[in-house]
């Protein structure tokens, strides 16, 4: 066996016997730096100590000082002893990381009491704000549990000098696991958050309003969680060596941050001519896309009359909308049919021409000429249908863009998802190629 100093001579001891630095320490009744300090030969240990630390290991004090074993045989059963201690170490890191998985399980359930709760509340009793405080009770107990679970999970990089790449690596799957919680709790936030601030707050919303509008907010709490991590989280848990990171993955991450920036370009170029449709949309006058009839002055505006005393009338229903009336006009109380006297005005504001109307059938009359001496020549009559038909196709066409807006967020996000599948898996097939 080579001859060591007393220094790596304990180390060896040490790690052959599955021990650490720490358990060593407190053994010895010393701090596990004092220890460090003799495995990296800065000082050696008291001499009243030298018996105490060869019992420890069974040896001598002599072997000790000497820095090796007197039997020959004593290397290998080292080598094989340093091999089970490095396997018993893994072994603990690994149920230690099965633990935090397991406890990890109560955080997930929270979420979905969460759930549970908010379609209880909003669909069952209709508390729409009820049921989102309750549901945000639940998620942030998910996520302090979380915290605690992740805490007392996460060992000290110097908790072993020998293993201090291991224990980095322990510690970065469990954040990473707690960061794909912590994700979940967000998007659930973002889900339930329809049924207290759209619609009516106090009774919450319908089944169906529920699941658009809350699947439109997970998804828009997704992305930008995922952004924030990327730019922000991600690079913040790096430089503080939270998480560990390999070459391999800093291109990774590199060429993601590349692809991400593309993708938000085109995905922010095309909403943003998206919401200016939808602007435009907002400030045209209704009346400038309704269906307008034209009348002139011809036969002392008798095709106006006839148009205003034969034309349907129109009335609003319960549920807000414009119905064709085809029965007889409505009779008023004196059993005669139920018209209205409309006037034409010249340009000084002098009543031209009168006209009998079905009570609610027109909705504007708007003045495009008039004659030498003032009096109206051209008009053009707006309908309550041709009134509420454009509004309907304003509606529509906003509608359609809103669809626009949320299929731009999926569009790109699947195809943001599948480059970097598409990357990750020419990289394995590399890597293979490579290894054969």
């Amino acid at each position: 066996m080579e001859k060591k100093t007393i220094g790596k001579f304990i180390s060896v001891l040490r790690r052959a016997n599955g021990m650490t630095q720490r358990e060593l320490a407190e053994k010895l009744f010393v701090s596990d730096k004092t220890v460090s300090r003799w495995e990296c030969d800065e000082c050696a240990p008291d001499l009243s100590l030298i018996p105490a630390i060869a019992e420890i290991f069974g040896i001598t004090a002599d072997e000790l000082l000497r820095g090796e074993k007197n039997n020959t045989a004593g290397e290998a059963d080292t080598v094989k002893q340093k091999a089970k201690s490095d396997k018993q170490f893994k072994t603990m890191l690994y149920n230690r990381f099965v633990k935090y998985k397991n406890l990890t399980m109560i955080s997930v359930g929270l979420i979905a009491l969460a759930l549970i709760s908010a379609m209880i509340f909003n669909l069952g009793f209709l508390r729409g704000m009820v049921g989102f405080c309750v549901a945000s009770v639940f998620l942030a107990a998910s996520v302090i549990c979380q915290i605690c679970f992740a805490s007392s999970a996460h060992l000290p990089v110097d908790y072993d000098e020998n293993y201090c790449e291991s224990i980095r690596a322990a510690n970065s799957a469990i954040v990473q696991k707690a960061l794909y919680v912590g994700l979940g709790a967000c998007v659930m936030f973002a889900f339930v958050l329809p049924i207290a601030f759209v619609g009516n707050a106090y009774a919450g919303l319908t089944f169906d309003s529920w699941l658009i509008m809350g699947v439109i907010y997970a998804l828009i709490s997704l992305i930008a969680s995922h952004i924030t991590y990327v730019f922000v989280v991600r690079k913040t848990l790096i430089k503080k060596e939270i998480l560990c990171c390999s070459d391999i993955e800093k291109e990774r991450h590199n060429y993601q941050k590349r692809l991400l920036i593309k993708f938000l370009a085109l995905s922010v170029s095309i909403a943003i001519l998206l919401f200016a449709a939808i602007i435009c949309l907002d400030s045209i006058n209704v009346a400038a896309v309704a269906f307008k009839s034209e009348f002139t002055d011809a036969d002392n505006w008798q095709e106006l009359k006839k148009f205003m005393r034969e034309g349907k009338a129109y009335v609003a229903s319960e549920s807000g909308f414009f119905v064709d009336v085809y029965e007889e006009p409505v009779l008023g109380e004196n059993g005669k049919e139920n018209y209205s006297i409309g006037y034409l005005y010249d340009k000084y504001g002098n009543e031209s021409v009168s006209f009998e109307c079905h009570s609610g059938f027109y909705s504007r009359i708007e003045y495009l000429e008039f004659n030498e001496d003032g009096s109206p020549k051209k008009i053009a009559v707006y309908t309550s249908k041709a009134i509420a038909d454009a509004h309907r196709i304003v509606t529509v066409a906003e509608t359609a863009i809103g669809v626009l807006l949320v299929l731009n967020l999926i569009v790109f996000s699947f195809a943001y998802i599948i480059k970097m599948k598409g990357r990750e898996g020419n990289n394995c097939k590399s890597g293979f190629l490579k290894a054969h």
